[in-house]
This record gives structure tokens, sequence and C-alpha cells, in this order.
């Protein structure tokens, strides 16, 4: 993916969608999942929406997790490239996610 891609808003039953553009030009319809803060930054779940994977492609590269940069009414995705970066926010999404879970659940 291309650090900045432009945000294209499609609002759907209450679904969001954007298409994003990769380095080499080709297209990826992504469905919005969630937007959430963590350490002074915004970011984003995607969920691709690609009907020509295979099971396995789809299972390895269906989410993404991105950063979003708003400026006024403009929004922006962008990769995270630090891995130190990474790490934290999947962490907080899956300590995130453990604590749904329970509360659910009543674990």
């Amino acid at each position: 993916m291309t650090n900045d891609n432009n945000l294209k808003d499609q609002i759907n039953e209450d679904r969001a969608y954007i298409t994003l553009e990769g380095d080499d030009g080709s297209k990826h319809e992504c469905e919005i999942i969630d937007v959430f803060d963590f350490e002074d930054k915004e970011y984003v779940i995607l969920i691709k929406l690609e009907e020509n994977e295979t099971s396995e492609d789809q299972e390895n590269s269906r989410l993404i997790i991105m950063r979003l940069i708003r400026d006024g009414n403009d929004s922006t995705f962008q990769t995270i490239e630090d891995d130190d970066e990474f790490e934290a926010v999947m962490n907080h999404i899956e300590a995130f996610a453990k604590a749904q879970e329970e509360e659910e659940y009543g674990l």
C-alpha cells in the first residue's frame, strides 16, 4: 500500500467503504470496521472485500490496520511502517478484543 491514500467514503446501510490504491496501482475495496485512538494517534481497522482471492490469501491479507490522519474534512490512511508501533497497536487491539469477549461471556 502507498503511504498516503485518499479517503473515498461510500456509506451504505450504516457501513463505510473506501478504495485503497496500492503502490502498483491496484485498487482494493475495503470496509471500515473501526476507528480508534491509541497513544495520541488515530487508527483504522479495515477488511479487504476481494472476491477473487483464494481462501489462504483471504485469511492472510483481509485485515488491514492503518494510521488515520485527518486534516479538516480530508482524511488520509497511512501505512504503519514502524514495527514497534505496529506491534503496540496490535497488542492494544488484541487486549481490547479479549476484554470485550470476557465482558460478553462473563469470563
